[in-house]
């Protein structure tokens, strides 16, 4: 609704211009009533158009109204007093200073309220990048099926064990091995999705008998 009325403006200021261009003078003498009829139809079509825009609430409607208002009053008393019926100033001039003023207010008002939602919408963006991120770390650092950290995190526990350890000038710790017994036939008697469960459970019971500094 707001591009209509600004279309609706420039189609009213368009004929002006040319018919000031282009026309003789007693033209624009004969036809300035006409002119003026079509300015203030015009001015009503853009006051039916912004209303309908503020019953729906559309941002910048409101103020996109008031400045309407300025400049619907202005152009209707130039008309009057140019006309004779009223006697007071030429305030068009004033009407459409205030008008572009207020449009500059509006045209900031949303360039802003743009900015903040970009903004917002940025830093929700990269918000989940960095979740994502994490995530992926902590997959490619864990076994997809036990859950428990893979043989790159292993690398990466040793070697913070060891700055520790030289740091600290002490280096007790200790690398424990574990293999299963006769894995291999459970796999070939009962399948590979039985074993995989059996993986599991081992890998819950040797995570719950561990304390919190230590690693599996």
């Amino acid at each position: 609704h707001y591009h209509k009325a600004r279309h609706a403006l420039l189609l009213a200021a368009l004929p002006a211009v040319l018919l000031s261009l282009l026309a003789p003078f007693h033209t624009l003498q004969s036809w300035f009533w006409p002119y003026q009829i079509a300015i203030v139809a015009v001015l009503v079509h853009v006051a039916f158009t912004l209303t309908r825009a503020i019953r729906q609430r559309l941002p910048g409607a409101q103020l996109m109204y008031a400045g309407f208002i300025v400049i619907f009053v202005a152009a209707i008393n130039d008309i009057l007093h140019d006309n004779r019926i009223i006697v007071t100033f030429y305030a068009f001039n004033i009407g459409v200073f205030v008008f572009l003023l207020l449009q500059a207010l509006l045209m900031g008002g949303m360039f802003a309220r743009a900015f903040n939602r970009a903004q917002e919408l940025n830093e929700t963006l990269e918000q989940k990048v960095r979740e994502r991120t994490h995530e992926l770390e902590e997959l490619s650092r864990r076994d997809p099926l036990t859950g428990l950290p893979n043989r790159q995190f292993l690398m990466e526990a040793m070697q913070r064990c060891l700055l520790r350890a030289e740091r600290q000038n002490d280096f007790r710790f200790a690398i424990l091995f574990l293999d299963l017994d006769n894995f291999k036939v459970i796999n070939d008697s009962l399948g590979h999705e039985q074993g995989d469960t059996l993986l599991v459970q081992v890998a819950d019971r040797l995570r719950n008998c561990l304390r919190s500094l230590d690693t599996i």
